[in-house]
């Protein structure tokens, strides 16, 4: 996981909303292309909505004509890595409202078997584990993101969870912050357990489907294998000796979509979670799951589903994302009413870069 300390995209605040529209004052594709060519970047993926609309959705990759990818069947499918985290968020908040499960359960009521290696693992809540303070360390052990031994198993979450028997505790749960990847995939079986369902089949008909992302999922088989950009590393780049799939960090990770998906998922969360009919949270869950809430240091503060920092362009909510071969980063821009998303598939791709070349490119 990298963090993108958000810092230019100040060039919004001076803007001003005369016609209610969004446009570019600079050829984006070529701008993008240049960026790519320069850095060695394969391909990228950008999208920018503005309130509810896509004004932006295209793959921009190395060495092809530069062209928007409107068909869904051409569609570039990209590893988002951790932005798949809010979507779990998202899932989580919406059995809180269905009563299924409550912010303060300890995770061991709706997991029995949930056990750390510490006197406190009894005292590890729901809301610790959405807002990273549960002391869970950030990985399960120092090799997992390297994908050596994948578990592609129909029962590999649940049987991850057990396996966490030895894990060690950084910290007395709820005392600090400490952002953990494994506290998002205890999170994904509790909503399993407490739905039903497969964590990956709620997040599909719940989610996904309502929300249009057709072209959205956790398994790689759902894809023609020449739908999924490579994922690439290192300068020269190279393709990575092996594919970042993995059944068991598929709610901290591992989420497989499209720039054109992204765009209605930030379109959802530009207007307090509705898009379209679709609106599964009331006003005070949402509020929830975007208000700051514990002070993540140089990250600003992390609400129930998004981090959120205040800027010169007003308050932002974003979340980036880092796994083996690929980079992400969405960025809402709530009070221009803006979202911006990259995808990028090379480990070292500077998102937040390419996202302000993009922003500073937007005029009304």
């Amino acid at each position: 996981m990298k963090r993108y300390l958000i810092s230019a995209i100040l060039c919004l605040s001076c803007f001003h909303l005369a016609l209610g529209q969004a446009g570019f004052s600079k050829n984006v594709d070529s701008l993008l292309y240049q960026y790519i060519s320069s850095h060695d970047i394969p391909s990228v993926a950008v999208g920018v909505v503005y309130r509810d609309s896509v004004i932006y959705a295209k793959n921009i990759v190395l060495g092809d004509q530069v062209s928007g990818l409107v068909d869904e069947e051409r569609a570039c499918i990209y590893n988002i890595a951790s932005v798949a985290k809010p979507f779990t968020s998202l899932a989580a908040m919406m059995l809180v409202q269905e009563g299924k499960i409550r912010l303060k359960d300890p995770v061991a009521h709706h997991l029995p078997y949930f056990q750390v290696d510490s006197k406190f693992s009894s005292e590890i809540t729901i809301d610790q584990l959405l807002i990273h303070t549960s002391g869970l360390p950030s990985v399960s052990s120092p090799d997992v993101y390297e994908y050596l031994n994948p578990d592609l198993s129909e029962n590999a979450l649940e049987n991850h969870i057990k396996s966490l028997a030895n894990l060690k505790l950084e910290f007395k749960p709820g005392k600090k912050y400490g952002y953990s990847n494994v506290g998002y995939e205890v999170l994904g079986d509790v909503i399993a357990k407490a739905s039903g369902m497969a964590f990956e089949e709620f997040m599909k008909t719940r989610i996904f489907q309502p929300l249009k992302m057709n072209k959205t999922s956790y398994f790689v088989s759902d894809f023609n294998e020449n739908e999924i950009a490579q994922p690439h590393q290192g300068h020269p780049s190279h393709r990575t000796a092996n594919f970042p799939y993995d059944l068991r960090f598929t709610p901290s990770g591992n989420l497989f979509t499209s720039i054109q998906d992204i765009s209605h998922w930030m379109i959802f969360g530009l207007n307090r979670g509705r898009y379209k009919r679709y609106s599964p949270l009331s006003d005070e869950n949402y509020t929830l799951f975007c208000e700051p809430g514990i002070d993540a240091k140089e990250d600003g503060f992390k609400s129930l589903g998004w981090f959120v920092k205040e800027t010169a362009a007003g308050k932002i909510c974003f979340h980036d994302g880092l796994d083996l071969g690929f980079s992400s980063l969405v960025v809402l821009m709530v009070e221009h009413q803006i979202g911006i998303a990259v995808l990028a598939n090379h480990q070292e791709a500077d998102c937040n870069e390419i996202l302000n070349l993009v922003a500073k490119a937007i005029r009304y």
